[in-house]
């Protein structure tokens, strides 16, 4: 299910995610939105083929994703994703706290199933927080969609995932806010993907046809991001479904170039 066990095994040299405002679109995306979450109540696993952390197209960075509320505000595209190791979780222990009341006990149950397939195919361990841990992530049921942060914040009321339940608990959706959570972002956004895949942006939802949108969301990254020479994944749980943003299902937004 995860992209490859062994790029989580090299837990010691994580991503940070910098990314900056867009300033044409506005975007800051640094606050939970009530339209995800609406739309994430009305999901239907039955008719709609994308997991639900695609649902926050144009209201998270791509999709599912809550960017630091210090991010750079002076540049006008992204900023590359770079090393940085005050935003690794040492020693690959990720300290958790579940808010209370939240979840019921089988949902508790399924955030700490996901959690174990990282125990026992990598080195990355989630562990319940203790009193006197300084950094954990808070993991919420609130009706805003699924989203987490990147790495490790200094701000800790920043390590944040969300999981809406139902939804945000099904088709390993709590597995890849998990990912963001250890520092990995999207397949799609390594510098190599015009290799593999084709974006075809007519095929977007109307409304999402826009070079602000297209930044956003299906931009790369710079070369001289870490990629540490593992090949492209199309089976990655970090990958964008084929429909990602599609005005409908008779045309893909991701083409495949490799078969």
């Amino acid at each position: 299910m995860i992209a490859a066990s062994r790029t989580i095994l090299m837990i010691g040299a994580l991503l940070l995610l910098r990314i900056v405002r867009n300033p044409c679109s506005g975007q800051l995306y640094q606050s939970e939105s009530a339209e995800v979450g609406r739309r994430v109540h009305n999901y239907d696993s039955r008719y709609q083929q994308q997991p639900a952390h695609e649902l926050g197209f144009g209201y998270y960075y791509q999709g599912d994703i809550m960017l630091p509320t210090d991010a750079h505000q002076s540049q006008d595209r992204l900023s590359i994703a770079e090393e940085h190791t005050s935003t690794v979780w040492p020693n690959a222990i990720v300290p958790y706290y579940i808010t209370p009341n939240d979840f019921t006990p089988n949902e508790v149950r399924v955030i700490e199933k996901s959690m174990n397939v990282f125990h026992t195919k990598t080195c990355v361990r989630f562990v319940p927080r203790t009193p006197d841990t300084p950094y954990y992530v808070t993991i919420t049921n609130r009706p805003a969609g699924c989203y987490a942060s990147v790495g490790r914040a200094l701000d800790n009321s920043q390590n944040v995932m969300n999981l809406q339940a139902p939804a945000c608990l099904m088709s390993g959706t709590p597995m890849h806010e998990m990912m963001h959570i250890l520092g990995y972002l999207h397949e799609v956004s390594r510098p190599d993907r015009d290799d593999y895949i084709y974006v075809n942006r007519s095929a977007l939802e109307p409304r999402y046809q826009t070079e602000s949108f297209y930044r956003n969301n299906f931009a790369k990254y710079e070369r001289d991001v870490e990629t540490y020479s593992i090949d492209y994944n199309y089976g990655s749980i970090m990958h964008y479904t084929r429909f990602a943003g599609a005005k409908d299902r008779s045309h893909p937004v991701l083409v495949n170039l490799v078969s």
